[in-house]
């Protein structure tokens, strides 16, 4: 009797943790009902089999002082780093203290969501969590999700890797550094090269003080130049959504983030 306890024990035990490591909504901020969560999980369970990257969906109700988008990537990266997700991997956040919903991207997840596809998510969605249905907000974007994995990586798709503000200024603090090196080192030349010329010019002024006063006459001669005016037109296409950079929907964009993961991703204010 007391074995068949103790194995019920250790089964209840492990149903426990097999439960706890496949959790995949996070509902912080006690949006959602119990159902579903479950219904939620399911369905990412059924998308996460089939193409072998991890969802995460998550509610808050303080952003600890973050923008939504710092705070659903350090969330995403802490998921990582604590073997829950792999790299491949995204995450959406509705978060009510900066009233924000924002979808973070990486590993091969980037691929797949270009920036055209994610407005396009955001804008199937955004609808749903302004009129506070935040449920169908999270089952209409796993369905998006879905949707796009199943169409796979768009034809011609490439990275466009985006320098983050801290990266920026680094930059520019390493060419303004270089530039003050070098405009000293020009100086210092420039200087010596002054001081050796100094030193010969009283000669030369002597010199040429003590030779005979030459007078020389000019013809003034007028000289006609032919010119002609030249007109470049140039062609610029529309910057709306059939123009631009972002027609052919290929592009995706990454950053890094502050553990120093490849990121994409957007947002909207509701």
């Amino acid at each position: 009797m007391k074995k068949i306890i103790l194995s019920l024990l250790i089964l209840f035990s492990f149903t426990n943790m097999v439960t706890a490591d496949e959790t995949a909504v996070y509902d912080e901020a006690n949006l959602l009902q119990e159902n579903q969560i479950v219904e939620l999980e399911n369905k990412i369970s059924s998308i996460e089999n089939e193409y072998g990257i991890d969802i995460v969906l998550l509610t808050i109700n303080d952003a600890e002082g973050k923008s939504a988008q710092v705070y659903a990537e350090d969330y995403l990266d802490a998921l990582y780093y604590d073997g829950v997700v792999s790299d491949d991997s995204m995450i959406l956040l509705l978060d009510m203290d900066n009233r924000e919903i924002y979808a973070s991207y990486t590993g091969e997840a980037i691929r797949y969501f270009t920036d055209n596809r994610q407005d396009d998510i955001l804008d199937v969605i955004y609808d749903y969590v302004a009129d506070g249905n935040y449920y169908e907000m999270f089952n209409q974007y796993l369905s998006e999700v879905d949707y796009y994995l199943d169409a796979g990586i768009p034809s011609g798709q490439y990275t466009v890797y985006e320098k983050n503000f801290s990266e920026k200024m680094m930059t520019i603090a390493t060419y303004s550094i270089f530039a003050l090196i070098l405009a000293l080192i020009i100086g210092f030349i420039s200087m010596k090269t002054a001081t050796k010329k100094g030193r010969h010019y009283s000669k030369e002024v002597l010199a040429k003080n003590r030779a005979p006063l030459t007078v020389n006459y000019f013809r003034d001669e007028k000289v006609l130049v032919d010119t002609k005016e030249t007109r470049t037109i140039i062609s610029t296409g529309s910057s709306g959504r059939s123009g631009g950079s972002r027609s052919s929907g290929s592009r995706s964009s990454s950053h890094r983030s502050s553990s120093g993961r490849s990121h994409s991703g957007g947002g909207r204010r509701f």
